[in-house]
């Protein structure tokens, strides 16, 4: 169950949308969300609560798409 203090169901399903994004950049990566954490430096709470559609920093993402090499934010939220 997502669990987020924002109630708006519109917001919640742009946070779930981020979420399967980020989840599934990271997959691809063959990690499991543990590793990827150690390998990167990445909190593995903050990366779990994005994933699943909590809400989260924005730096956070931020740093997190840095790994991928997704410079522009753009990019990464097109048709959101």
């Amino acid at each position: 169950m997502t669990s987020t203090k924002n109630a708006d169901p519109e917001i919640l399903e742009k946070l779930i949308d981020i979420g399967k994004r980020l989840k599934s950049l990271r997959q691809a990566t063959g990690l499991n969300y543990i590793k990827f954490s150690e390998k990167y430096g990445i909190n593995k709470m903050t990366l779990y609560r994005i994933e699943s559609g909590q809400e989260f920093q924005m730096g956070s993402l931020i740093k997190i798409l840095k790994i991928f090499k997704i410079e522009k934010l753009s990019t990464f939220f097109n048709d959101l």
